[in-house]
């Protein structure tokens, strides 16, 4: 008898080493900066998201955690968009996906997403099963600050809401495999 496997899901997930060249602080002091005229009232659209410009720290981060994928994988990541979520006290997100399948260039769709939590507490992002035995079950990946999370953009995904009085922040990359490393 012969195995085809239909579909694969993996999710990646470490913290940053504090020997990395990466300042933490310096993020959350240059996103503070960021952040002091935003009215929350306003945020983007209906997911929360907050587009933001990469930093160099950030783009370190993204690189870390990229290279490390890149080791047992015949892919490189590159980056298609940076965003950050920002949950006061008693938000959450929706339910969501990345993947986005009609109107999209197909050239342009998220394979992966990374979120990395620049300011957080203790808790848990849930991430949906997709199959049918498990259709309403989850992963729940236990986070904290300077924790990266990475799985498929396709998969429905949540954060609960943010229990603590400080604002939760956690940048979000979504990323293309690239077939040919570099």
């Amino acid at each position: 008898m012969n195995e085809i496997i239909l579909s694969k899901n993996s999710v990646f997930h470490g913290y940053l080493p504090t020997i990395s060249h990466v300042d933490h602080e310096e993020i959350i002091k240059w996103f503070g900066e960021k952040l002091k005229d935003f009215e929350f009232s306003e945020k983007e659209n209906r997911f929360m998201d907050l587009e933001v410009p990469c930093s160099q720290h950030m783009q370190w981060v993204y690189e870390y955690f990229g290279d490390k994928y890149s080791i047992s994988n015949p892919y490189c990541l590159v980056p298609l968009r940076f965003f950050a979520l920002i949950h006061k006290k008693h938000e959450t997100s929706q339910r969501r996906t990345y993947f986005i399948k009609n109107g999209t260039d197909p050239n342009k769709m998220p394979d992966y997403t990374l979120m990395y939590f620049l300011k957080a507490k203790e808790g848990n992002l849930y991430i949906d099963y997709d199959n049918h035995r498990n259709k309403h079950d989850h992963w729940k990946i236990p986070f904290k600050e300077r924790k990266a999370i990475m799985w498929d953009s396709d998969l429905v995904h949540y954060l609960p809401p943010n229990m603590d009085d400080e604002l939760r922040i956690t940048m979000v990359g979504l990323f293309q495999r690239d077939a040919f490393k570099t």
